[in-house]
């Protein structure tokens, strides 16, 4: 799971010697020292606390650079052939050189994203509407982007689905099990 928040290659076990050295000198000609060891870092933090969410997530674009942004703040992905556009909070975009797939396991598994088409994934905390009969989904930013037929009901499904599941927290669940138990 770390690897996909910060990867700089892959290698598969057991580690093969060529393989290893191959990859080494792929990241020293592709990634400047500094964004090499932001990499790393966020590596790390993932090992020392598997149970902690990461907030950042590593961004590949053009040229070899990566940028580190806060996943809190994307408003949506948006898929085109082989990349990937991040439209941010405050209406910047970043042009990854990574598909979309790339990201979307990630986010929708452990943050709060949602893929309304094969191009779109959402991040579920901007959402203001969404009109089914249009397949119109809007963001707190006025933002409209539009459904594919099954991507507009299974988030219609999803939406309904959390509106009747209540809030339950641990002292919730408590509470009641000792009431039964009593």
């Amino acid at each position: 799971m770390a690897f996909a928040y910060s990867a700089l290659d892959f290698l598969t076990k057991p580690i093969d010697p060529v393989f290893l050295q191959k990859a080494v000198q792929k990241a020293q000609q592709r990634v400047k020292p500094e964004q090499y060891l932001k990499q790393i870092d966020l590596f790390m933090e993932l090992i020392r606390s598997p149970d902690h969410k990461n907030t950042r997530l590593a961004v590949h674009l053009a040229g070899g650079i990566v940028e580190f942004i806060t996943i809190d703040h994307i408003l949506y992905l948006e898929a085109d052939k082989a990349t990937t556009t991040f439209i941010l909070q405050d209406q910047t975009s970043l042009k990854s050189n990574r598909n979309l797939g790339q990201y979307d396991f990630l986010l929708q598994t452990h943050h709060n994203f949602f893929s309304i088409s094969n191009s779109l994934l959402v991040n579920l905390n901007y959402i203001k509407r969404y009109d089914h009969r249009e397949k119109a989904v809007t963001l707190t930013n006025g933002t409209v982007l539009y459904a594919s037929r099954r991507g507009g009901q299974d988030l219609r499904h999803y939406m309904a689905n959390q509106a009747v599941k209540p809030e339950l927290d641990k002292n919730t669940i408590l509470a009641f099990l000792k009431k039964l138990v009593l």
